[in-house]
């Protein structure tokens, strides 16, 4: 059984530049976050 994961860019993906106020997508943290929960994904 395959199992997927859809990334979607949500809100845990976003980056705040502080110098200007705005938001944007650098680098998603799915990965770190799996490592994270032991996943073996």
């Amino acid at each position: 059984m395959a199992i997927r994961i859809f990334v979607t860019g949500g809100t845990f993906d976003k980056e705040y530049n502080e110098l200007t106020g705005q938001l944007f997508f650098k680098d998603s943290h799915l990965p770190e976050m799996l490592q994270l929960g032991r996943n073996r994904v």
